[in-house]
């Protein structure tokens, strides 16, 4: 999201493209209001030409010249009907220029399609006329549609999406502000580049982080200069709006339901992959599109690996066992983490676990706007530092997340990245004890002025499967 500021100044252009067009459109209309009364009063004042232009059934004459003339002509009655005539091509003047400054201004920033005014914008400051948006998020982002199979070149006239026969029909419902290419495997690069010519574009930014070697020297054969751009096109996701909140926060109610649901269900002696069969069946089951991401599961031991591969471990009394997943819903992804016992935990681990938890539940108090990532992590890791833990706790603080699993910001010792209000940011302190446990404890936040929203509503004491 830009500053007020911001928006005014990446605005202006936009205005300015606009003004004249208004301007042009109201003095036809005018034109034609009063025409039409010249037209009405003029049914027996046909006999004036000499010396005159005739403009839309009016005239004006080169004789003797001024205002009152021209009214008497324009509008035969009389100068109190060419000044109601001008007052109506003011007013319309005036509502344009409104509509104009509400759509740049108001409606832009908010709009599902606000997201093509702002690429363009930051295409315009760049000095690029186009993009090549290749990476299925930020498609997704600017067009709708949902599928990887897929190309999207933004122009400052036009958004273009390239795809093929199998999703056509797909496109035409998803992106029906886009202009629709069908192409073919084998022809897709022939196409953009067509696409790209008529444009007149002579700069194009490109997504450099989500593009391959050989696509990249196929594109770089084009008449058109390459231009990486991947970060001002991906920041256009940094700030949520509503429509994303609520998607992130229907995600994660789906999480805590199911992660409700696989307390009931976990047992002892269940393997580590059985946990993950369950969880995965209670994600769906609440309605999510898919896992965020492969699901972790780690029992005992295998817990102190930060992101373990769930395996034929069985849960044993005395365990703790971390679970970390997520659900999907419109595209957008949750991130939870909790850790569970099993029938019973000694006094090492219930330690360990107070610890992580009172760190998180600083580190919650502590956040908000204006931070950066490295001091919200600090808080975190300061306190697990004076607990005697400092080094079992090695990764970073958290993340944004959105339609991708990990976006930004990011929250770690060394991050510079400002939490802005509207940002995502999970908050998942952890120690880790090679041998014996690991504990985390996540939840995922949007972050405002004075604080933030937790999207997580599961329980944070310790609780116990038997």
């Amino acid at each position: 999201m830009w500053t007020r500021e911001e928006l005014k100044t990446r605005g202006k252009a936009a205005f300015l493209r606009n003004y004249w067009i208004c301007v042009v459109a109201a003095l036809i209309l005018t034109l034609l209001v009063g025409s039409g009364t010249s037209n009405s009063g003029n049914s027996n004042n046909d006999s004036h030409q000499t010396n005159s232009v005739g403009i839309s059934g009016f005239t004006i004459s080169s004789d003797n010249f001024n205002v009152e003339s021209f009214a008497e002509r324009f509008t035969p009655l009389g100068p109190v009907k060419f000044v109601f005539t001008v007052f109506i091509g003011i007013v319309l003047l005036v509502i344009g220029l409104a509509f104009i400054l509400i759509r740049i201004f108001v409606l832009a920033p908010f709009e599902v399609g606000g997201s093509r005014f702002f690429i363009e914008n930051s295409m315009e400051k760049a000095g690029l006329e186009a993009a090549l948006v290749t990476s299925r998020e930020n498609m997704r982002y600017l067009s709708g549609f949902t599928s990887a199979d897929a190309v999207v070149v933004v122009t400052m006239r036009d958004c273009l999406l390239f795809t093929d026969f199998r999703y056509t029909i797909q496109a035409k419902e998803q992106s029906p502000d886009c202009t629709l290419v069908e192409i073919t495997y084998a022809n897709l690069k022939e196409k953009v580049r067509d696409a790209l010519v008529q444009s007149g574009a002579k700069r194009c930014g490109f997504e450099q982080t989500h593009m391959n070697v050989a696509d990249y020297e196929e594109y770089r054969e084009m008449p058109v200069a390459l231009v990486p751009f991947a970060s001002e096109i991906t920041s256009l996701r940094l700030i949520k709006t509503a429509e994303e909140i609520e998607n992130l926060r229907t995600a994660q109610q789906m999480a805590d339901k199911a992660y409700a649901a696989l307390l009931e269900r976990v047992h002892p002696g269940m393997t580590e992959r059985e946990v993950v069969a369950e969880l995965n069946y209670l994600c769906e089951k609440a309605g999510s599109e898919g896992p965020s991401f492969d699901p972790i599961v780690g029992s005992g031991p295998n817990g102190a690996m930060c992101h373990a591969v769930p395996g034929e471990r069985r849960l044993q009394k005395g365990d703790l066992v971390v679970v970390d997943f997520g659900c999907m819903y419109n595209g957008y992804h949750s991130d939870m983490t909790r850790t569970f016992g099993v029938e019973e935990a000694d006094d090492i681990s219930r330690r360990v676990y107070d610890i992580v938890l009172e760190a998180q539940l600083r580190t919650l108090d502590a956040l908000k706007a204006g931070m950066t990532g490295g001091e919200l992590d600090a808080v975190a890791r300061d306190y697990i530092a004076s607990q005697g833990y400092g080094d079992c706790f090695g990764h970073g603080l958290g993340h944004g997340f959105g339609l991708e699993i990990h976006e930004a910001p990011r929250a770690g010792k060394n991050s510079t990245d400002v939490l802005l209000a509207g940002t995502t940011i999970t908050v998942e302190p952890g120690i880790y004890i090679e041998g014996k446990c690991g504990v985390r404890i996540e939840d995922c936040c949007i972050v405002t002025e004075d604080g933030k929203i937790n999207l997580v509503s599961s329980p944070k004491e310790l609780q116990m499967i038997s």
